[in-house]
């Protein structure tokens, strides 16, 4: 979703009004908008909710550990890889290997190291973007409000962690111009149904 200016002003503060909405020169649906303060608010709060709940970051520091585990040994094959390909080519310096020969050997290995960067890279993002401790309630809440868009939606990611996913259903047909937080919702992917 995208962020844009909606008429009006809150009466609460003055602010300009402003809206999420589901743009279709973006693959969206072009349908679905939303008040922008009344979603941040369900957002803080399940981030707060979740980025400080003990199991959380239990289960974070788990799959942090295995992703370092991971990203040793993706390295040390990336390491093993650029070794043989130092040999391969002081080989062929040494005319003691066919061009030819050279690149039978080097292709598998190239392969290898195209698929080992490309997972070290996801490795290492997926290792930076969540918590290294749980934090308190108020240290989460301070962070949110603080934070610029860009650290906000790392937060938010961060929470959803664990394969959730965070849907804004469309506004019911009753032509009430209230928020409804039932529209948020917040959970694993609905899965289409395959029965026919």
């Amino acid at each position: 979703m995208s962020g844009r200016p909606h008429n009006g002003t809150y009466s609460e503060d003055g602010e300009k009004r402003r809206q999420y909405f589901c743009a279709k020169n973006r693959r969206g649906c072009g349908k679905v908008a939303v008040d922008m303060r009344a979603i941040d608010g369900e957002l803080l709060e399940f981030v707060v909710q979740r980025l400080s709940d003990p199991r959380f970051a239990d289960a974070i520091a788990t799959a942090r550990n295995a992703v370092a585990d991971r990203l040793g040994h993706v390295q040390n094959e990336i390491t093993e890889c650029e070794k043989l390909q130092r040999a391969l080519s002081d080989r062929l310096g040494r005319r003691e290997l066919t061009l030819d020969a050279f690149d039978t050997a080097n292709k598998p290995l190239a392969e290898d190291l195209a698929r080992l960067n490309e997972e070290r890279e996801k490795l290492e993002q997926g290792a930076s973007d969540s918590p290294a401790t749980v934090q308190s309630a108020e240290e989460i809440r301070r962070q949110w409000i603080d934070a610029e868009v860009p650290d906000r939606r790392a937060m938010l990611k961060s929470a959803l962690r664990g394969g959730l996913h965070a849907v804004v259903k469309p506004a019911g047909k009753n032509g009430k111009r209230a928020f409804d937080r039932k529209r948020l919702t917040i959970g694993e992917p609905e899965k289409p149904d395959t029965a026919a």
